[in-house]
């Protein structure tokens, strides 16, 4: 859950676990997903990820869920293709 997820983990999985290409993947894709993404725990955290989502390795997915669309920083928001369902 994202409501735990401290700024130390965040740079961890940008900046080290992405930037490894996995041995057991055949096309190289990577893929993080980020839930409730409107419960990040501080600022800090919303400042990291707007940084690091412009700043991707190739051939890397970033899934973000929410229950309330409205309780995202609009800025974060914005660095999403949005899918209401």
């Amino acid at each position: 859950m994202s409501a735990n997820l401290t700024i130390d983990e965040c740079r961890q999985m940008f900046e080290r676990t992405l930037r490894v290409t996995p041995l057991w993947s055949v096309t190289g894709w990577k893929c993080v997903v980020i839930e409730e993404l409107e419960a990040l725990p501080s600022q800090t955290v919303v400042r990291y990820l707007k940084v690091a989502l412009e700043q991707l390795p190739p051939r890397t997915v970033v899934v973000a869920t929410s229950n309330d669309a409205n309780g995202i920083d609009k800025a974060l928001l914005q660095r999403f293709k949005v899918y209401s369902f």
